[in-house]
């Protein structure tokens, strides 16, 4: 079991056309590979990133790390994605 998360904002960017999702979570790391497991099986919940996933192929996407939150709650996550 990891120890060390880290919580805030990440994007999901598509290097090919420069379209960004956006989200946030408590622990980014796994909340990434929640996303790439969903893409994968073709079940992910946002339509349009799953279409251009299907689309443009895994290697055409890049993961970044925004802003790193420490101990935030729902709310300023929320907040702050939206910024």
């Amino acid at each position: 079991m990891r120890k060390n998360f880290q919580s805030g904002i990440y994007q999901i960017k598509n290097e090919v056309n420069g379209k960004i999702y956006v989200g946030h979570s408590k622990d980014i790391i796994k909340r990434w590979g929640w996303h790439k497991n969903r893409l994968r099986q073709g079940k992910h919940g946002n339509t349009h990133l799953q279409h251009a996933w299907d689309k443009y192929q895994e290697m055409s996407f890049s993961f970044r790390i925004i802003e790193i939150l420490n101990n935030p709650t729902k709310e300023f996550l929320e907040e702050r994605e939206d910024y």
